[in-house]
């Protein structure tokens, strides 16, 4: 009995060192293995599969074996085409720890699902191109315990009903990936996800005009994942909502869709929209709609900026109003066509949604004269050619094109506070010798954003000549003057603020000061606040 135990152990032992080292096992005409699958079969955990060369295999594959890799060999393009199996795909995968990179998955006589997972905490996918199928890449029941242990990253969707599909997952990360198809969604975060990080995508050609369901480019319809950086256009919603909850959308850049840029559906509630851009095309033809609140409430959208639309927010009561919705420091630019309107709204909408420090323009309506506003503006300089506002305007800070734009929503009738902190002024007057200085002040609103629009603050110095003698106390001050620089009008406009050149002649030992007026509220247009000052002895 005892002997059979040592030897049960003995055996184990031997074959967890076996399975330490991972083989490479070789898929091509001139290599070990002919086919995924008898490479599989071959196969033990932490092995790669590796294709060789770059011919069409036609077979599929179920991965019950975890801690695999399945992958091209560089410089090769293997495309796995499935079996003609239409409702299993091409592969599945059912176990953790997969990655697959590099090969083609073609659809073609598959209508189903071009790869599926089940893997319940990690699978990678990247460098991989989908295409022809009613699914792409539809990835279940992923909990991902880090954000590397689930990644989509790098890959390529072409002619899918649904290209990527995200579906009970949380916890990874979709990203850097291109979804060019036109029917169903380019990037769907499916029901019951969260947590999830779509990034830096590129969605576009997406959606069927003519069909009412599962269309655009990225569609959410889970809670509290976080949406940034992706470009969405020509699809029929550059991003959608539907019933999610709790969502941060930030940085996108979404043109050129049919129905809506943005689509907040029917009870997708709670959800952070902030700092995106949204425009269309001087030749676009589609409904042109920024935004729509469909039934949905308690949503933010803030520093906005949407360019050339038909109408730029809607606030819609198909199927019931849309509540407690807030719309602050944005600005909607129009198309000014005939029955363009900058905001609008249905009776039950007028009074219950924040509506403040927006600017609106260039509407043929600008606002639904029932909807009350607090701080709406209606002038602000042209659109440059390419979209950018001039960097006079107070409406917007101007960056490049597809970079997020900052709206600020404030003009000259409104009070802002410009602040200029205290700061050290350094260098000391010598005897008998000349005295200069430089004076860099950095203009920030309440938004952090540097203002030059902002005439330069009243510089005052004051020279303070003390006699040292200790008979003597008296002192007295004398108003120096400020040097006429090269830049004329004795300051710059440098880098970081305005830059001011002081100087004096002929300074005695003694004590300067630099002065500004004190911090507080200043319209815009009057001198900046602050208060510079050091004394030397």
């Amino acid at each position: 009995m005892n002997s059979r135990k040592c030897l049960f152990v003995f055996i184990i032992s031997i074959f967890s060192i076996g399975n330490t080292y991972a083989e490479i096992l070789e898929i091509g005409e001139f290599s070990e293995f002919d086919s995924l699958g008898s490479a599989y079969q071959a196969a033990n955990p932490g092995d790669e599969l590796v294709f060789t060369d770059s011919r069409t295999y036609e077979e599929g594959l179920n991965v019950y074996k975890g801690n695999l890799t399945i992958r091209a060999e560089p410089g090769q393009s293997p495309t796995l085409t499935g079996t003609g199996s239409a409702y299993q795909g091409i592969l599945h995968i059912g176990r953790d720890g997969i990655v697959i990179d590099g090969i083609t998955f073609d659809g073609e006589g598959v209508s189903n699902k071009l790869v599926s997972t089940g893997a319940r905490t990690s699978i990678i996918v990247r460098n991989c191109e989908f295409k022809n199928a009613s699914y792409g890449l539809f990835v279940l029941h992923t909990k991902a315990d880090q954000r590397e242990d689930l990644i989509i990253e790098n890959n390529v969707f072409n002619n899918n009903g649904n290209d990527l599909w995200l579906h009970n997952v949380s916890g990874g990360i979709a990203r850097n990936n291109i979804a060019n198809s036109d029917n169903g969604n380019g990037i769907t975060i499916g029901y019951w996800s969260s947590d999830m990080h779509v990034l830096n995508n590129t969605v576009y050609s997406n959606g069927n005009e003519y069909l009412m369901r599962n269309r655009g480019g990225i569609n959410i319809q889970g809670n509290d994942n976080y949406v940034a950086y992706n470009t969405s256009y020509k699809n029929t919603w550059g991003i959608s909502l539907s019933q999610g909850l709790n969502n941060i959308i930030e940085y996108n850049t979404l043109w050129d869709n049919t129905h809506e840029n943005l689509y907040f559906s029917i009870n997708s509630n709670n959800n952070t929209v902030e700092n995106n851009l949204d425009y269309f095309t001087d030749d676009f033809e589609g409904y042109g709609i920024s935004i729509l609140f469909y039934r949905s409430s308690g949503n933010v959208i803030s520093q906005h900026t949407s360019v050339n639309a038909s109408r730029g927010v809607w606030f819609s009561e198909m199927g019931g109003p849309s509540t407690n919705n807030s719309v602050i420091n944005s600005l909607f630019y129009g198309n000014d066509k005939l029955n363009s309107i900058g905001i609008d709204a249905k009776s039950q909408s007028y009074t219950q949604n924040q509506l403040t420090h927006i600017s609106v323009n260039n509407f043929k309506t600008l606002v639904h004269e029932n909807l009350t506003f607090t701080q709406l503006f209606e002038d602000d300089p042209e659109l440059s050619s390419v979209f950018l506002f001039n960097p006079t305007s107070w409406a917007l800070t101007a960056n490049t094109l597809g970079q997020p734009l900052g709206s600020q929503g404030i003009d000259s009738s409104v009070v802002d506070t410009l602040s200029c902190q205290p700061a050290l002024i350094t260098g000391k007057p010598l005897l008998g010798d000349d005295m200069a200085l430089n004076l860099d002040i950095a203009l920030v609103d309440d938004f952090g954003n540097e203002r030059t629009d902002v005439k330069p603050p009243v510089l005052e110095v004051t020279y303070n000549d003390q006699y040292l003698d200790s008979s003597a106390s008296a002192s007295h001050s004398q108003l120096m003057q400020i040097c006429t620089s090269s830049y004329g009008n004795k300051l710059m406009l440098g880098g970081n603020g305005w830059t001011f050149d002081i100087g004096a002649e002929n300074l005695s030992d003694g004590n300067y000061q630099v002065m500004l007026k004190s911090t507080g509220n200043y319209l815009i247009g009057d001198d900046c606040s602050g208060v510079f000052s050091r004394q030397y002895d």
